[in-house]
């Protein structure tokens, strides 16, 4: 037998890890929602950080190099930030992948 409560408490809680105190099916989809917008936001305020981080470096030294040298710290700083984006992104997709098991689990029951 399907306990859609405790599908809905599932998905929210463990597949998306948003915690929150029991709420209606609507107030978690729009949390959902918001969760989704917040992880766009910071995706692209990494994006931006890249931009900076290029428009502010040396024109004059080489392309991402590692090595013993300052250039090292700017290719590393570009990567992590990209991997943070990237991984922003996977939570946004995620959070959507949550909400349509959740529209598909109340047209289901």
């Amino acid at each position: 037998m399907l306990r859609p409560k405790a599908v809905e408490a599932l998905l929210y809680e463990e597949v998306a890890r948003l915690r929150r105190p029991a709420e209606t099916g609507d107030e978690r989809r729009r949390e959902l929602a918001r969760a989704r917008g917040r992880a766009l936001l910071v995706a692209v305020i990494d994006w931006l950080a890249i931009a900076l981080l290029f428009l502010w470096r040396d024109p004059l030294a080489e392309f991402l190099r590692l090595g013993a040298t300052e250039e090292s710290i700017f290719t590393v700083a570009v990567l992590a930030v990209a991997v943070h984006s990237g991984f922003r992104l996977g939570q946004r997709e995620r959070y959507g992948a949550v909400d349509a098991a959740l529209r598909s689990l109340q047209r289901f029951c």
